[in-house]
């Protein structure tokens, strides 16, 4: 479900920026874990937390991750052109 938002958000927005990748890779994220915490409590009834430093932290790894990933990528396709 993220996947294919990320995708259509992606191809309207210039995200060539590596901050604006940074960005949303980070609020992806948040995006996802809300995602998964709601459908935890409402449908399996279990109450877990949305937010603690743990995955701020895991957020952050993440999109600083995604940068030279992206960077890569970016590069793998030029290539094929």
């Amino acid at each position: 479900m993220t996947t294919v938002q990320a995708g259509c958000i992606g191809a309207h927005l210039e995200v060539e920026h590596p901050a604006r990748r940074i960005v949303l890779a980070f609020a992806f994220f948040h995006f996802h874990r809300l995602c998964s915490v709601l459908t935890n409590r409402w449908l399996l009834a279990q109450s877990i937390p949305w937010m603690n430093g743990r995955l701020l932290a895991a957020s952050l790894m993440t999109a600083l991750l995604a940068w030279p990933l992206f960077a890569l990528l970016d590069k793998l396709r030029q290539d094929e052109d």
